[in-house]
């Protein structure tokens, strides 16, 4: 939904990428994109993390892509605070239009306290921020590390579980950090947790739609304008955002 979106490439298309280089004779489509942290720690240790860094930043050029007006539609919501997984600034840079709403993007640790002084909505950048706020979570051993690591982050996703409603936009809903951090809000607050909502494509099957009912999650289809076809999601966020 960017401008120039087209550059950005899908965790299919990151995932084939990933898989071309470890595997030039494999065909992409023996690879998941569920795999996505595993290949990356293969390719990790074939190449280099720095090697990885660079087709991150090739399959994600950021410097290609600008805000969309569904970026700003977006961040007019009132929400307490965002937090994203991207590495891409179009969230930030679609902030930096807007003069009702100030935002204070979090990249790092440093940047918790003065984003509380200032009094701005936060974006927070949970897995690290083109161009140079490293690393870019994406090996299973970045994943396994995080909560030790990124301490101050993870005790900010909890607290604003808490305390706040969550929408989960864009977003697959299986990140191991996520599931980690609503498994402790479910130990802590039980019955008491707020929802969370989950915003899909697709209607969930019925095994799917259980498991989000044991882990607190609400699945809530997009809707479907009448003239648009059930690909075209730029329609189908703009139809959400008008309700």
């Amino acid at each position: 939904n960017a401008d120039g979106g087209e550059n950005l490439a899908t965790w299919r298309q990151l995932t084939s990428a990933l898989s071309a280089e470890l595997e030039p004779g494999r065909k992409a489509s023996d690879f998941s994109p569920g795999a996505a942290a595993q290949l990356a720690e293969q390719y990790a240790k074939v190449f280099s993390s720095a090697h990885l860094e660079m087709l991150i930043k090739r399959c994600v050029p950021d410097d290609q892509v600008s805000p969309g007006k569904l970026h700003t539609r977006l961040l007019e919501l009132p929400w307490s605070e965002i937090f994203t997984t991207n590495y891409d600034t179009l969230l930030e840079r679609a902030a930096e239009r807007m003069f009702e709403v100030g935002y204070f993007t979090v990249c790092a640790r440093e940047d918790i306290p003065q984003s509380k002084v200032l009094g701005r909505r936060r974006i927070v950048k949970l897995h690290g921020s083109f161009p140079s706020h490293r690393p870019f979570i994406l090996t299973e051993e970045e994943y396994r590390t995080y909560p030790e690591r990124f301490a101050p982050f993870v005790n900010m996703v909890r607290q604003s579980l808490l305390e706040n409603v969550f929408c989960l936009i864009g977003f697959s809903g299986d990140d191991p950090n996520f599931l980690h951090w609503l498994g402790w809000v479910r130990d802590m607050l039980d019955k008491h947790a707020l929802p969370v909502y989950l915003f899909l494509a697709q209607e969930p099957t019925l095994g799917e739609r259980k498991l989000y009912e044991a882990r607190g999650v609400v699945p809530v289809v997009l809707p479907t304008p009448i003239d648009s076809p059930p690909e075209d999601y730029k329609a189908r966020y703009e139809a959400l955002f008008r309700k």
